[in-house]
């Protein structure tokens, strides 16, 4: 229990739960952290889309789908997600997200309605490795790049990298996703972290977040079972590989691969069948 206080206490702004905590207890920080990392998404009139409503994409095979933070104006809806982890194709997560949203929106609105749609990655790393604080995506006319074909989409993908290339504003918010507590003298800033240590101090958070890490830690404690099995099967089957171009008989192979690995006699039987 000390080990998941020290956890808990260790916990900011880039910890997912923290993340919507705060930005959802005040849209006017949520505001300017999008004006902030794109300054061309109109925040006008921002308010949030309900964070208990569940995307709900697909027909006949429906799957519900919960994103981070959910911000709307009368012609735009943002997505904001954190990212602490990387998915295996990250251009393919964020068209994935801009999917579900627009799945929803076509359900009741005709093409010419349909607002715009602002998906924002805030990674703690740098997804491609150019060393850049931020990178934009949208679509454009591949024989005509200067052609303003504008369909309503637009990623926006904040890294901790780069941060001397980075607009004065955005960089506290670069300074925030590295995970380094340092002074800065700058208000929007200082207000992410007073409200972060505010946001802890709250008991429903840290049950939340008690929860969250307690799940965490079983998912690492399997992840290292899962990978200690492995290991004993590989070794089987090594040592069965071994054995055979050795030229031993089954009856042989078998013997010697239970003295080695004692109660693993139907594995055994199986990976020699296999």
């Amino acid at each position: 229990m000390k080990e998941l206080e020290q956890k808990y206490e260790a916990l900011g702004f880039t910890n997912d739960l923290i993340f919507k905590y705060v930005l959802t207890s005040d849209i006017e920080l949520c505001r300017e952290l999008i004006s902030r990392i794109d300054p061309e998404i109109d925040t006008e009139g921002i308010h949030y889309v309900d964070s208990e409503k569940e995307i709900i994409v697909g027909v006949k095979d429906e799957k519900r789908v919960r994103l981070d933070i959910v911000t709307e104006t009368p012609g735009s809806i943002n997505d904001l997600e954190m990212f602490r982890y990387k998915p295996k194709i990250f251009s393919k997560t964020a068209r994935y997200n801009a999917t579900m949203i627009d799945a929803q929106l076509t359900r009741s609105k005709l093409p010419a309605d349909l607002p715009d749609v602002n998906v924002i990655f805030l990674c703690t790393y740098d997804p491609f490795g150019y060393e850049e604080p931020i990178y934009h995506a949208e679509a454009k006319l591949y024989e005509h790049p200067e052609c303003d074909y504008n369909e309503g989409r637009r990623i926006c993908i904040l890294t901790n990298k780069g941060i001397e290339k980075a607009p004065e504003k955005l960089k506290p918010v670069i300074q925030l996703l590295t995970g380094k507590n340092e002074e800065l003298n700058d208000d929007f800033y200082r207000r992410i972290q007073a409200a972060v240590k505010e946001i802890k101090t709250d008991p429903e958070v840290r049950r939340s977040a008690m929860n969250w890490l307690e799940k965490e830690d079983a998912i690492r404690r399997e992840g290292r079972e899962e990978g200690r099995e492995e290991e004993v099967l590989n070794g089987i089957r090594v040592l069965i590989k071994t054995l055979r171009e050795l030229n031993l008989s089954e009856e042989e192979i078998f013997a010697k691969t239970d003295e080695a690995y004692p109660d693993r006699n139907d594995t055994i039987r199986e990976i020699m069948k296999a």
